[in-house]
C-alpha cells in the first residue's frame, strides 16, 4: 500500500514558503523548468536536450508542467484550481489563482519579464504559440530576479527551504511506505532536483539547502488540499444561482458585457491595467452611477473609461474641473440678467443620453477634485440618491434643473445610461473628499505600477457594441434586490458589522447606504468574476476590495482611538498576521484591506497622522 506525506506535514511547508522571501513567480519559472525536463524525456534523440518551452493549452509538456507545479483542485467548475505556495502571505490572492492559469498565467508572467534584466527566461522570437528558451543565470543573479529584499512583517526574511519544496512537489505523490523521516526527506529532495533539473546556481541563489523539517509524517491516504492550504481569499463558495451567471456567454452580445473581448481591447491598445481594475469599474458602473479613480499621476485614470467607451460602443465626455467652481452653474446651467437659461455641460449631454436611451454615456469629470466637490456636485449627488423608476420601468432622476425658463432645460434629468466618472490626484493641490462623496461612489485606486510591464500596442479587436442595458443596475436597495437572500450578502454583511464594531468608538462607522452597494456590488461582480484577478492571475475577492473602495477611504485622524480601531480591522482583515486576533468570526483573510490598513497604521507611527490617501 502507498504512504503519503501527511496533511500536516505538507501545511507547515506551505506555510514556510508563504512567509520566505520567494515571490509568487517562482512558480512560473520552475513550471518552465518541469515542462523541459517533460519534453526532453519524450523527445527522440534527434531532438534531445531541449531548452525551451511551447506555451499555451494545447502544449501538452507545459500543462502537465502547471498541474504538478501548482493545482490544488480536480474540479473544472472551481474558481481556484491552482496555487503558488512561493510568498502567499504577501501575494494578495493568498496564492491562489484562476482557473485561466494556464492560458492566461505563466506565459504572460515571463512575458512581462521582456524588459527586465537579467531575465532567466527569454521570448523564442517569430514563435506563435510563444516558445520561451531558459537563459543561463549566476546564483546572484536568480536570487535578485526571484527573492525580495528585506524583512516585512509578512515575511520570515528566509530563503524558501529546498525540503519545504519537495514536501510541496510529492503533496500528492506517493512516497516509500518503510522509509525513515531523514531518508524520507533526502529521497524527496533528490527527486524534487531531478524533476525539475535544478542547477547547482539555481539550489544556491533561490534555495535555502541546510533548512530541516521539523515534523516529518506519512499517512496511507492523500492529503486533502483544503487541510493544508490557506483561507481562499473569495468570499463566494456556493454554486451561483441561475439568474447570476459568472459569464454572460448565454445572453446576445448587444445586452452583454464581455469582459474577456474588454481586456483583449485595452491589452491591445499597449496600456497596462490589472484586470481586477477593469472588472472592478465594470462592476461598479453597474452597481452605482459615480465612480471615482484616484491614485498617482500618468496611471491611465482618465484613459481607462475612454478605453472602456470605445471597446463597448459607448461615449464618453469629457468635462474638465475648474479651481474656481463653487457650485453647480457650471454643471447645470445659470440665468442670466435677462431670464435667459444657459445650459450647464453636464445638463447638455443628459439631454443627449435621454435622446438616445440605447446608448450608453459616461461623463468623465477630470481633475475633479481640483475644486471642492461638495461645492459644485453637491445638487447632483442628491439627485443621484433619490432616483426613482421613470414611466418606462427605468431608474431616473428627478428634474435637475426645474427652475430652468425654457421646458427643454427644466426637465432634463439623469436618465438611466449616464454614469459620472471622477479622475483624481490626492496631492497637495486638491482638496480631499467628505464622507457624503465617499459614501455615494465606488473609489477604485491607481497607486501600484510595473514600470518593466510593457504591452506592445498591436491591431485592436472588433468592437462589442453593448445596449444601455447592459450598463443598468439590477437594483437601487438592497432591500429591492432580487438576490438580497444569497450566502454572499450573508457574508458581506457579517463582515461590515465586524467592522462597524472597531469603528463605533471613532464614530466612522457605516450605514445603510454602504451596507447596501458593497452586497450588490459583490453580488453584480460574479456576472465578470474571471475578471476579479491580478495580472497573474492571482484570485482577487470583490469583497475585499468593495470594502477597500467604500469604507477605508473615510477613515482619518490622529491619537490612540484611531490607532486601536486600525490594529482591530488589521486582525479582521489578516488574523494570521495579528497574534491577538479576536474577530469572532470565521478567520478569512481580506489582503486589499490588511495592506492598506498597515500602511495608514505606518503612517500614524511616523506623523501621528493617517488618512487612506497617498
Amino acid at each position: 500500500m502507498p504512504s503519503y506525506l501527511s496533511s500536516s506535514t505538507v501545511k507547515d511547508a506551505v506555510d514556510r514558503l508563504g512567509l520566505s522571501r520567494a515571490q509568487s513567480v517562482l512558480a512560473d519559472y520552475l513550471i518552465f523548468k518541469r515542462a523541459i525536463v517533460l519534453s526532453n524525456a519524450g523527445a527522440t534523440s534527434k531532438d534531445s536536450h531541449l531548452t525551451s518551452v511551447v506555451t499555451g493549452t494545447r502544449a501538452k509538456n507545459y500543462v502537465d508542467a502547471i498541474d504538478q507545479l501548482t493545482r490544488v483542485e480536480s474540479s473544472e467548475h472551481s474558481f481556484r484550481p491552482y496555487f503558488s505556495p512561493f510568498g502567499a502571505r504577501r501575494d494578495k490572492g493568498r496564492g491562489f489563482k484562476s482557473k485561466k492559469f494556464p492560458s492566461n498565467g505563466p506565459s504572460d508572467t515571463v512575458s512581462r519579464w521582456a524588459t527586465r534584466p537579467a531575465r532567466p527566461l527569454e521570448l523564442v522570437t517569430g514563435t506563435s504559440p510563444k516558445e520561451f528558451k531558459v537563459v543561463e543565470r549566476s546564483a546572484e543573479e536568480l536570487e535578485e530576479f526571484f527573492l525580495i529584499d528585506g524583512s516585512p512583517s509578512n515575511c520570515s526574511g528566509e530563503k524558501p527551504s529546498i525540503q519545504d519544496f519537495s514536501v510541496w512537489w510529492h503533496r500528492n505523490l506517493p512516497i516509500s511506505e518503510a522509509a525513515q523521516d531523514t531518508v524520507v526527506a533526502n529521497h524527496l529532495v533528490e527527486s524534487c532536483i531531478t524533476a525539475l533539473d535544478l542547477t547547482d546556481a539555481e539550489l544556491t541563489g533561490l534555495f535555502d539547502s541546510q533548512a530541516s523539517i521539523n515534523s516529518y509524517t506519512v499517512t496511507n491516504n492523500e492529503a486533502e488540499p483544503k487541510e493544508y492550504l490557506p483561507v481562499p481569499p473569495t468570499q463566494s463558495t456556493g454554486t451561483t444561482p441561475q439568474s447570476v451567471t459568472r459569464k454572460a456567454t448565454s445572453t446576445s452580445p448587444s445586452t452583454a458585457i464581455e469582459l474577456e473581448n474588454l481586456l483583449n481591447y485595452i491589452s491591445s491598445s499597449g496600456f497596462v491595467f490589472e484586470p481586477w481594475q477593469i472588472a472592478a469599474y465594470v462592476t461598479a458602473a453597474r452597481t452605482k452611477p459615480f465612480i471615482i479613480l484616484a491614485g498617482i499621476s500618468g496611471t491611465g485614470k482618465t484613459k481607462l473609461p475612454r478605453l472602456v467607451a470605445e471597446a463597448t460602443g459607448a461615449t464618453l465626455k469629457r468635462i474638465a474641473v475648474r479651481p474656481d467652481w463653487t457650485d453647480s452653474s457650471d454643471l447645470l446651467g445659470y440665468e442670466r440678467l435677462d431670464k435667459t437659461f444657459v445650459p450647464g455641460s453636464l445638463l447638455r449631454i443628459a439631454r443627449e443620453a435621454i435622446e438616445n436611451t440605447d446608448k450608453q454615456y459616461f461623463v468623465l469629470l477630470d481633475e475633479m477634485n481640483v475644486a471642492r466637490v461638495e461645492y459644485y456636485l453637491a445638487e447632483v449627488l442628491s439627485h443621484m440618491e433619490d432616483r426613482t423608476k421613470g414611466d418606462d420601468g427605468k431608474y431616473r432622476t428627478a428634474e435637475l434643473a426645474p427652475n430652468a425658463t425654457e421646458d427643454e432645460w427644466s426637465k432634463v434629468y439623469l436618465p438611466k445610461n449616464l454614469c459620472l466618472v471622477g479622475s483624481v490626484n490626492m496631492d497637495e493641490t486638491t482638496y480631499s473628499f467628505s464622507r457624503k462623496v465617499l459614501d455615494r461612489s465606488f473609489v477604485i485606486e491607481f497607486s501600484s505600477v510595473s514600470l518593466a510591464t510593457v504591452h506592445a500596442a498591436s491591431d485592436l479587436p472588433a468592437i462589442q457594441t453593448c445596449s444601455a442595458d447592459s450598463w443598468e443596475q439590477s437594483s437601487i436597495t438592497l432591500a429591492a434586490h432580487p438576490l438580497r437572500d444569497h450566502d454572499d450578502v450573508s457574508r458581506t454583511i457579517s463582515a461590515l458589522e465586524t467592522i462597524n464594531r472597531a469603528l463605533t468608538p471613532v464614530q466612522m462607522q457605516i450605514g445603510y447606504r454602504v451596507r447596501d452597494e458593497i452586497a450588490m456590488f459583490v453580488l453584480s461582480a460574479q456576472h465578470c468574476i474571471d475578471g476579479f484577478v491580478s495580472e497573474d492571475q492571482s484570485v482577487v475577492n470583490p469583497l475585499d476590495l468593495a470594502i477597500a473602495m467604500k469604507v477605508l477611504p473615510r477613515i482619518q485622524g490622529s491619537g490612540e482611538p484611531i490607532r486601536t480601531a486600525l490594529k482591530k480591522l488589521l486582525a479582521w482583515a489578516d488574523p494570521e498576521r495579528v497574534s491577538d486576533s479576536t474577530t469572532d468570526i470565521a478567520p478569512e483573510t481580506f489582503p486589499f484591506c490588511a495592506d492598506r490598513i498597515s500602511l495608514m497604521l505606518d503612517r500614524l507611527d511616523d506623523s501621528g497622522f493617517t488618512s487612506f490617501w497617498l
